[in-house]
């Protein structure tokens, strides 16, 4: 029944999808593009996957009838997602959320700029210190790594400022940087997804919350299919870049240069007719597949639910290992997928649950609706939050939002990444405003003080 469906499920699955987008896009005040970027990036990660299957001209090399059946709880999970972020998310909000605007902020360029830039030089600074030493140490591999998303925020903050006072050169300098900045990923880590993330999220912001015109669809639709040829021509040579990258030992800063050199030599237009372009797709995003045999593997016996463990794991894994020596550490990613599909991974190749694929795992089709309704709101609310402090002038509290936002949309990531970096950057980002909170505020009294201004009754605000 499944299989004679699947193209109504397809079709259903993006009427679902554009409702959520334009539900978001049409309500200017109630978020700032957080429920728009999950829904993109949940469309690349499970329904690209269900569309390529469907494609007459092309077989996959997986399982078309269990892509089809792990398709079906994406679909679920979908309207769960939508149901979270249109009504129980903005209910709760209404309820228990929403506050009377503060007359009280702090107007002006140059303080809102000097947070971007503070912002943006910690969030660099912490990615040295997380790929550097802090990666594959645990609990602290997850506050260094939330700490780096002060990197999009700094922009977010710089860029909306610069357009909105029609500062061209800084324009150019934020958009350069952003360009740059996933190309400078590859080169260091051999990456190219996070550099993705990134330009997606960064980019959907910024144009949310200036509220561009759709006179941009038309160029934006164009970067967007450059850019999947770019990431087309970087998965043709990716095994190539991290022999590179990865495995050449002290290598100069000419010799990483031959990493993104690598891909313009090999760069090729996105061609969805061309079998090369649909097997490298169909590889990157197996998720469905995955669903699919977890799914089967529950039935005939195989493996049980988890029934809740792995999301107790997740929270368990927050406790740093100087407390807890004996932490478990066989939990997520490889090992969780590996067992719900029977599958095992080699090499440098990696996986990880998808939240379709964990929430199914513990508590079967019941715990996709609840777990997306769940995510579905939680979301909401960060949108909300966000979208609020923007209106308020609250740079602050839009940090405290956003940082946790990041890690939230990581739509391939299983649910023990989620939750690690989505607390830490809940935990971290006040300790951080609380300390430029004072500096910004001292060295505002003193400039105010050494031109002889009064102190107007507005402060910055703090998150």
């Amino acid at each position: 029944m499944i299989e004679s469906l699947f193209p109504i499920f397809i079709i259903l699955w993006l009427l679902i999808a554009i409702v959520i987008v334009w539900h978001n896009w049409r309500r200017q005040h109630d978020g700032v593009g957080v429920v728009i970027v999950y829904t993109i990036l949940f469309a690349v990660t499970h329904w690209l996957n269900a569309v390529i299957t469907s494609f007459p001209w092309y077989t996959t090399a997986y399982d078309t009838r269990l892509i089809k059946l792990g398709f079906s709880q994406a679909l679920v999970g979908i309207i769960a997602f939508a149901i979270g972020t249109m009504f129980v998310g903005p209910l709760l909000w209404k309820q228990h959320f929403a506050l009377t605007k503060p007359t009280a902020n702090v107007d002006g360029i140059k303080g809102n700029q000097k947070l971007g830039i503070i912002y943006l030089i910690l969030g660099l600074a912490c990615y040295y210190v997380f790929f550097a030493y802090a990666s594959n140490i645990g609990t602290l591999a997850a506050f260094a790594y939330s700490a780096t998303l002060f990197i999009p925020v700094g922009i977010i903050i710089l860029f909306c400022q610069a357009i909105q006072h029609r500062q061209k050169t800084i324009i150019v300098s934020l958009i350069a940087f952003m360009i740059a900045w996933p190309v400078y990923i590859l080169m260091t880590q051999g990456f190219l997804s996070y550099g993705i993330s990134f330009l997606i999220f960064t980019g959907t912001i910024i144009i949310r919350i200036k509220r561009m015109r759709f006179k941009y669809f038309i160029p934006l639709t164009i970067a967007g299919y450059l850019g999947a040829s770019f990431a087309i021509s970087y998965f043709g040579v990716r095994s190539e870049i991290r022999d590179i990258v990865w495995y050449g030992g002290q290598i100069s800063t000419s010799q990483r240069f031959e990493a993104p050199a690598l891909v313009l030599e090999n760069y090729q237009l996105l061609n969805l007719t061309d079998e090369v372009h649909l097997n490298v797709f169909d590889a990157r995003f197996p998720y469905n597949y995955f669903v699919g045999q977890s799914i089967e593997n529950i039935n005939i016996g195989l493996v049980d639910y988890s029934g809740g463990q792995t999301i107790v794991d997740a929270f368990l894994m927050l406790i740093p290992r100087a407390i807890w020596p004996e932490k478990p550490f066989r939990t997520g990613g490889d090992f969780l997928v590996a067992k719900y599909t029977g599958q095992d991974f080699y090499g440098d190749t990696t996986s990880q649950p998808t939240p379709v694929m964990e929430f199914y795992i513990n508590f079967g089709t019941a715990g996709v609706v609840v777990g997306f309704i769940i995510f579905g709101a939680i979301l909401a609310l960060v949108d909300k939050g966000a979208a609020y402090s923007i209106e308020t002038n609250n740079l602050m509290g839009f940090a405290f939002w956003t940082v946790p936002a990041f890690t939230l949309l990581q739509a391939e990531n299983g649910l023990i990444s989620i939750i690690a970096g989505t607390v830490a950057g809940f935990l971290i980002v006040p300790v951080v405003n609380m300390i430029l909170y004072n500096y910004l505020v001292m060295d505002e009294r003193h400039e105010r003080s050494r031109v002889g201004l009064r102190q107007p009754r507005g402060k910055i605000s703090e998150n």
